[in-house]
């Protein structure tokens, strides 16, 4: 098996210490696999606060702690286009829906779900918008709602099966936190047309 590890900082500012830990960790994964890859990834799609100089102290502070990385540094925002067909595909595949809730709606389910008397586990993101039909979402859509796409890790992990090496613990049911795409950041809105695409959100 290939291990291939990122870094991912934002080029808004300089490393600090937590930015220096993940840059070595993610290195020395990779660089203790036979066939290891590590890639440094500029995460440059917030573009008010990006600054071109960020790109070269970044860069240059990871030479100077001797981490270095395999090809060329990528920028995420000239990526946007293979981002799409990512997300294409998993909504092709019905593992990816938009999310319409807002962080207090998301706040109320949760608590609601901590003050159920069979005492539930609280997951981290309740699957609100996993419910809705592919009528509901596009019309949601059509009205300008702000949305933000998920994966639907319980269906992706049917699909997919066990890959980890070894168990990886946490202290709360993250089945439902992972965070695909935000669709409300100025020009990149998103502009998925779902009736296009087949299959539920």
């Amino acid at each position: 098996m290939i291990v291939r590890t990122r870094f991912a900082p934002s080029p808004t500012g300089r490393l600090h210490l937590g930015h220096v830990l993940a840059a070595r960790i993610a290195c020395s994964m990779a660089r203790h696999s036979p066939d290891g890859v590590f890639l440094l990834r500029h995460e440059d799609i917030d573009g008010s606060r990006v600054r071109e100089e960020f790109y070269h102290d970044i860069e240059g502070d990871l030479k100077w702690l001797g981490l270095d990385w395999d090809g060329v540094p990528l920028r995420q925002s000239a990526r946007i286009s293979a981002y799409d067909k990512a997300l294409e595909s998993l909504h092709r595949r019905t593992l990816a829906y938009p999310c319409f809730c807002t962080r207090r709606e998301i706040q109320e389910e949760l608590s609601r779900i901590a003050a159920a008397p069979q005492g539930a586990e609280v997951p981290v993101y309740p699957g609100i918008c996993r419910r809705l039909s592919a009528d509901e979402q596009q019309g949601k859509i059509d009205v300008g709602l702000p949305y933000a796409w998920r994966l639907d890790s319980r269906r992706a992990g049917e699909l997919v099966g066990e890959l980890s090496l070894r168990d990886l613990r946490f202290g709360r049911n993250l089945s439902e936190c992972r965070f695909v795409r935000r669709c409300d950041f100025g020009a990149e809105r998103c502009r998925h047309r779902l009736s296009s695409r087949g299959g539920r959100g």
